[in-house]
């Protein structure tokens, strides 16, 4: 997890990072323990969803974990998969290889398992299979379909609506668009406007769904993967991995305690000789990473305001820090579309929360609230 950073002050004395521009980028369902003294030094970027970074990623990412060197009897067990589109890392450390390798094993399953709940990239997901049903009567969902879309409306209504998992209509169209190079008709895009709009779901307990959108495509890409490593730290501490960190590819990050003598897992910050520690938390970033030349064509983006069919605001990097994979997921989209002032005002409802917000001219300001 080598993200950018080259730490600078300006004449107010605040903190300027010169980001890495190919970086990129819920009320949880596991809160791990917090540790203490678990240190914030700096605001990683990252590439969510880049499958070249992930094969790349698959090879190395380990490198950049800046792994403990202290003597202990247990040992460091590593177990990393191509899932979710990149490379989930877990690394645990443990007095048995065998029982530690069997657990995790177990959990990077589990992530698989919901990939084929989850993904709409996949033709025979959940998600996708219900993309050919309206839904104007009860759909019946899977519990984990039906649970992350519950956690997901409720950042719909947080946000006013900036985060929406409805929004698949303007994803897909926005793929399709840069597939072919060019850009697409507006009447397409207002088409998959009238069909974007959380108030258009309603979950029906315990397990049923309605859209009142003429047209349904549900896109996790959001939130999925911070569910799919909550889960994964669901069985590693089941399993009695109680210092173990998942990785998933860069962009979700849950730290299960620390290493041995270690205050927290250290993750070096890309050529800038900074660090954060993790211990008891998770992190995610979302970026809308700067494309060269991108101001000779229309803009592109994979991170869409659902509002308005548009990308993001381009060169901002976003991480945010707590509890659970699921909420720092789900926030750090939801705040990138936000903007600084707006997403702080968000923010403050939640405890022991940190946001590192990163401004396309290298301005890195950052936001905690009280335990």
């Amino acid at each position: 997890m080598r993200f950018g950073a080259r730490k600078k002050t300006d004449h107010h004395g605040r903190t300027r990072t010169n980001t890495d521009p190919h970086g990129q980028a819920s009320a949880g369902l596991v809160r791990v323990g917090r540790c203490s003294s678990a240190s914030v030094r700096g605001a990683p970027s990252m590439n969510r969803r880049r499958f070249l970074d992930a094969i790349a990623a698959l090879a190395g990412i380990g490198q950049s974990l800046a792994l403990p060197t202290a003597v202990s009897d247990a040992r460091l067990v590593t177990r990393k998969q191509f899932l979710m589109g990149t490379v989930f890392e877990v690394l645990s450390y443990a007095d048995s290889h065998e029982r530690a390798a069997r657990v995790i094993d177990q959990a990077l399953a589990e992530v698989r398992r919901l990939e084929k709940v989850f993904s709409c990239f996949d033709a025979d997901s959940e998600v996708s299979r219900l993309a050919g049903r309206r839904c104007s009567s009860p759909c019946r969902l899977s519990p984990d379909l039906y649970r992350i879309i519950e956690r997901s409306l409720d950042f719909s209504r947080l946000s006013g609506g900036r985060f929406d998992v409805t929004v698949g209509p303007l994803t897909r169209l926005s793929r399709e668009i840069e597939e072919e190079g060019g850009s697409g008709p507006r009447r397409d895009l207002n088409a998959a406007r009238r069909s974007v709009g959380y108030r258009n779901l309603v979950l029906i307990p315990p397990d049923s769904l309605v859209s009142h959108a003429d047209h349904l495509e549900i896109d996790l890409g959001a939130i999925g993967k911070g569910f799919a490593v909550d889960r994964a730290a669901e069985l590693l501490l089941a399993g009695g991995l109680k210092h173990s960190l998942i990785n998933a590819g860069r962009s979700s990050i849950l730290a299960l305690g620390a290493p041995p003598e270690e205050s927290g897992w250290r993750i070096q910050l890309k050529d800038a000789g900074r660090e954060i520690r993790l211990c008891g938390q998770a992190m995610s970033t979302s970026s809308q990473p700067n494309v060269p030349g991108m101001k000779h064509g229309p803009p592109k983006g994979h991170i869409l305001d659902p509002l308005t069919g548009q990308p993001a605001e381009f060169g901002v990097s976003v991480s945010i820090i707590c509890g659970s994979a699921t909420t720092a997921d789900a926030l750090s989209t939801t705040c990138l579309l936000l903007g600084y002032q707006e997403s702080c005002l968000t923010l403050k409802e939640f405890k022991d929360l940190t946001m590192i917000w990163t401004a396309a001219d290298g301005l890195s300001r950052t936001f905690r609230t009280e335990p």
